[in-house]
């Protein structure tokens, strides 16, 4: 197979040439493009003017790279083939959705989307264009960074995440290279190319930059949350105060080597260790362990707790001398009592011990006797005493650990009853904050919308006396716009429909659009060039068979003075690219044309039967094969149309060319029999 023959069109003169970017000076709606600022998988970002406001602006285009085809010369973006037609259509209803996300976002540390469109066969939204460096820029180096730099950008930064999440979304893509800081310090987050809704989803897409992606967002099936934007913010700091990247998470998911920021005294010098605690509870692995929520993050900043500790979540026992039995009072007790007995033993053996007095009279037992029992009634009184005071001591123990478990309830009761108020307050700011803000996006959208009202009147009366000053540029813009009406103006206002528009007729951009009602208007008026050759070579006939317009092609045919045959700078004739791009109903309507030259090649010797074989249309093949002047046998090097056909593996072109032949041999050998 020869190289060329894979496709030997010259891109330098092509409308169809690949280019990734708008031209700088190009006029998109609005806007006029100065500079390309980025260029992604998935889109380009420009740097424009407003020619309304005379403001800079930047405009995001949707552009896959590898769906995606912008065309030369109109600039219109399109699939790059059918096979990718799905793929292009994914990802401009995905760059629609995204625009929707953030033309709602409205907050002083987020960068607002101002307007959103379609264009150009792809959409584009509009910010405006923000000064200032980016983080990693204007930070101090991170030996001079003190807590005064970065307290204020992380609260700044903190409550726009926590406004992002209440609107039920993500940024899945905070970095330093994500946010600009102005001259007055002040952060703005920017690119949300990554930004997603937050669903109750099972699967996501794997996105995100290394150093700065928590391990969830590496797993399709990971629960993702405000605690994965807060892992990539606490990133950004670690980096900020210690001019590297945290470890990678996939080793610390086998073996942590993280050091706490909070452990290291150099920083301690110039940061707080709540600060410092802070951004180490945000890098912490378990996304269950990380701030939930942004008022959490803030609160630690400043030395507040908001989650209970593990002495508050553990069960309360307010009753302890109840619900024990085994307390220390009665241990007390029963300790005291068992001392007792063994001292009353002790006393009684060394009693008996004694050497007896002798009895001399029932006078002296009966003393003795008195004796022992006022001796007993002494030591079960001081039991008695002994008991008594173990019971106090055990009633005042209770007494004492009551009162501070009340104590304890009281202070809780107090806390509880600030954080309430506390919350109370930041709700009725925030409720008066997004009223602000709605009645200023409000006034901001009413003033947008008169602005272009007002840019479209004066475009518009601009363009009226533009008409009627100049009938070609009317002519010009009612083909490209199909406008019938426009145009049978401009023909009786006496414009030159062989007026060239940067080297085109009107009858070519016509064809070539396959606006078939300017074509037929236009043929109608005397004296038009039908075979006006414009860039490349092209006629309007050729244009519209390489377009696929097979009603332009038939009216263009059935004009008398028309050349069929005409060839571009490569040879090529409208036969030969019809049946090149699959046109099977325009090579049908030229066949009819009684001059057709059926096996004329082009530059490299292949003729339209071997083109439309080697690239598979059947439909072609077939009307070809159809024509009486067809000739199967004509080469292309060494190759003829079915040996493409079999090469290339289409087995349906070339069991049409093997019956052509069987039967044109039958015709033969029949005809050869009846001279015989």
């Amino acid at each position: 197979m020869q190289e060329e023959f894979t496709d030997n069109t010259d891109y330098s003169t092509h409308e169809d040439a690949v280019t990734l970017a708008l031209p700088s000076g190009y006029i998109l709606n609005d806007y006029k493009i100065e500079s390309i600022i980025g260029q992604g998988s998935y889109g380009i970002t420009y740097l424009a003017l407003d020619m309304v406001e005379g403001k800079q602006v930047v405009i995001k285009e949707n552009f896959p790279r590898d769906s995606s085809l912008r065309n030369q010369r109109t600039h219109t973006v399109r699939a790059s083939s059918p096979d990718t037609q799905k793929s292009y259509d994914w990802a401009l209803t995905r760059f629609l959705d995204e625009a929707k996300l953030l033309i709602d976002l409205s907050h002083p540390n987020i960068v607002p989307v101002l307007h959103c469109f379609q264009a150009m066969g792809t959409a584009y939204y509009v910010m405006p264009h923000i000064g200032g460096q980016e983080l990693h820029l204007a930070a101090p180096p991170p030996f001079e960074i003190t807590e005064k730099w970065l307290r204020p950008i992380l609260e700044c930064l903190l409550d726009a995440l926590s406004y992002m999440h209440e609107q039920n979304l993500l940024h899945r893509d905070i970095k330093p290279n994500n946010i600009l800081v102005h001259e007055d310090g002040t952060p703005v987050i920017i690119d949300f190319g990554t930004a997603r809704a937050l669903r109750n989803t099972h699967t996501h897409t794997k996105i995100g930059t290394p150093g700065f992606t928590p391990l969830e967002q590496y797993s399709t099936h990971g629960k993702r949350g405000p605690w994965t934007d807060f892992y990539a913010l606490g990133a950004s700091c670690y980096y900020l105060l210690t001019g590297k990247l945290p470890p990678d998470v996939h080793e610390r998911a086998d073996e942590d080597s993280y050091v706490p920021l909070a452990n290291r005294s150099e920083l301690l010098q110039r940061f707080s260790r709540p600060m410092l605690h802070s951004i180490d509870v945000a890098l912490r692995m378990n996304r269950r362990e990380r701030w939930q929520n942004a008022a959490e993050w803030l609160a630690a900043m400043r030395g507040i707790n908001l989650r209970p500790t593990e002495a508050e979540q553990a069960p309360k026992d307010n009753h302890p001398a109840l619900r024990h039995p085994w307390n220390k009072t009665p241990l007390l007790v029963g300790g005291a009592i068992a001392a007792f007995g063994i001292i009353s033993a002790l006393l009684l053996i060394l009693i008996t011990k004694q050497e007896p007095e002798p009895v001399n009279s029932p006078q002296q037992k009966q003393e003795t006797i008195q004796q022992a029992q006022e001796e007993e009634a002494r030591r079960l009184a001081e039991q008695q005493a002994q008991e008594e005071e173990a019971r106090r001591l055990a009633e005042q123990q209770a007494q004492e650990e009551a009162r501070r478990l009340a104590e304890q309830q009281a202070q809780e009761e107090a806390r509880r009853e600030v954080e309430r108020k506390h919350a109370e307050e930041q709700a009725r700011r925030h409720a008066e904050e997004q009223a602000r803000r709605r009645a200023a996006e409000e006034r901001r959208r009413a003033e947008e919308q008169a602005r272009r009202r007002a840019a479209e009147e004066r475009r518009q009366a601009e363009e009226q006396a533009r008409r009627q000053i100049n009938p070609n540029a009317m002519l010009h813009e009612a083909v490209m716009n199909n406008n019938v009406a426009l145009l049978q103006e401009a023909i009786q206002k006496g414009a030159n429909v062989n007026y060239l528009n940067s080297g085109r007729t009107a009858l070519y951009i016509a064809a070539s659009s396959g606006y078939t009602e300017c074509v037929a208007a236009l043929l109608q008026v005397r004296g038009i060039n039908l075979n006006y050759r414009c860039p490349g070579g092209k006629t309007a006939l050729y244009q519209a068979a390489e377009n696929g317009c097979a009603e332009c092609v038939r009216l263009l045919v059935n004009t008398q003075g028309i050349n069929v045959n005409v060839t571009d700078n490569n040879r090529q004739t409208p036969l030969y690219t019809a049946a090149r791009y699959g046109r099977a109903d325009c090579v049908r309507e030229l066949l009819k044309a009684p001059y057709i030259e059926v096996n004329a090649p082009n530059f490299t010797g292949a003729t339209p039967l071997c083109i439309a074989a080697y690239k598979g249309h059947v439909d072609c093949v077939a009307e070809l094969l159809s024509s009486p002047n067809i000739d199967v046998t004509l080469r292309h090097g060494a190759n003829t149309a079915l040996d493409y056909a079999i090469e290339e593996g289409h087995q349906t072109c070339a069991n049409l060319i093997r019956e052509y032949i069987r039967r044109r041999n039958s015709r033969n050998n029949a005809a050869g029999s009846t001279q015989r």
